[in-house]
């Protein structure tokens, strides 16, 4: 059954944030540079590919591209997979014949992207999953290995240490039913809550804002968002696209909120005569070494090369950066996960040394 137009745009709005991207663009990069026509790329693309939603997006962008639409307006219709930006390169290169090349460099910023996206996952996974579960068992712990010595503590007729009666306390309500059920209604209530405010821009806003404040966090932030916009920013002097167009759209490839917004200041700077570095130095939200490195291209003029790289440099920054933090964060968690576990060994061990003494 088909969709409705709306129906459509919320079911390819996910295809922006999947692989897609990168394989549609590496395959239709690596058919049309073959000499294989448009429309039978978009055609064998439809009959490949594993999903429903991409089989019949292609189908829809290659029955419009047949109807005469060039390939931007027939990739840009009644759906939400494909970015501003991504729609723009293709109408440059429809425009100057270089349609292969935006495909090529559109599928190596996406594939780079996505890796990004991967590397910081990946990376984060690990330790978290370890710390979780670690930190589940030693939680549920009174409640199921010690409550026959919790008893025979309550029933010794010792008054027990504060310690011991909060784990005591602690291990009861771990096993009230109704405990997990309000748990489980508040994850619920949290999720759709925040799901639904996110979308509101003012929230992402302060949350983005309030994460500046925090001295390790800005300075990730801040490479991680000027190696969004210099790469962004790269393919698109490479395809010819003029600054004035090609920094806003950086800008909002950029995953920082403060960063989004900073596009029309940027481009209201260089109306009035300054040169990119020096629109940039005057926001605080890009590395120095971007500013600089583009005023190195601007003199030289070889402004692509410098940024291409500026996108390595700050690609190795990122990889390192992410090695120290997994290295950090493992001490860390095992440190907390010892506290935890020092403060139930201390609750058990304090009453049964009194039981030992009165019963020497």
């Amino acid at each position: 059954m088909s969709r409705g137009p709306s129906e459509q745009t919320t079911a390819f709005r996910h295809l922006r944030e999947s692989r897609f991207q990168a394989l549609f663009f590496r395959s239709l990069s690596t058919m049309f540079g073959s000499g294989i026509p448009l429309v039978s790329c978009l055609d064998q693309l439809s009959e490949q590919w594993e999903t429903d939603d991409g089989r019949q997006l292609a189908e829809q962008i290659a029955a419009r591209l047949r109807e005469g639409q060039p390939i931007h307006r027939a990739m840009g219709m009644d759906n939400a997979a494909f970015s501003d930006l991504q729609l723009h390169l293709m109408k440059i290169g429809t425009e100057t014949g270089m349609l292969e090349l935006i495909f090529r460099q559109l599928a190596g910023y996406e594939e780079q992207r996505r890796a990004l996206i991967l590397k910081l996952r990946s990376t984060l996974t690990y330790p978290c999953v370890v710390f979780g579960l670690s930190l589940v068992i030693l939680m549920f712990l009174p409640a199921f290995a010690m409550d026959g010595l919790f008893s025979i503590l309550e029933n010794s007729g010792l008054e027990l240490p504060l310690l011991t009666r909060v784990i005591i306390k602690w291990g009861d309500l771990l096993g009230s039913f109704w405990l997990y059920l309000v748990i489980l209604m508040g994850v619920f209530i949290f999720k759709a809550s925040v799901k639904g405010a996110w979308k509101a821009d003012a929230l992402r806003e302060r949350v983005h804002e309030a994460m500046i404040s925090v001295p390790v966090m800005s300075s990730f932030l801040r490479l991680l968002t000027t190696l969004q916009f210099a790469r962004c920013l790269h393919i698109q002097l490479l395809a010819g696209v003029n600054v004035l167009i090609a920094v806003p759209l950086a800008c909002q490839a950029t995953s920082w909120e403060p960063t989004r917004r900073c596009g029309d200041q940027i481009i209201d700077y260089l109306k009035e005569g300054l040169c990119l570095s020096e629109a940039l130095a005057r926001q605080s939200l890009f590395d120095s070494l971007l500013i600089e490195m583009i005023r190195a291209g601007e003199e030289t003029g070889k402004l692509p090369y410098t940024l291409e790289r500026s996108v390595h440099l700050y690609e190795q920054e990122v990889d390192y950066i992410l090695s120290v933090a997994v290295g950090l964060l493992e001490p860390v968690m095992m440190g907390i996960l010892g506290v935890i576990c020092a403060t139930f060994v201390l609750g058990v061990a304090l009453p049964l040394v009194q039981l030992l003494q009165v019963l020497a």
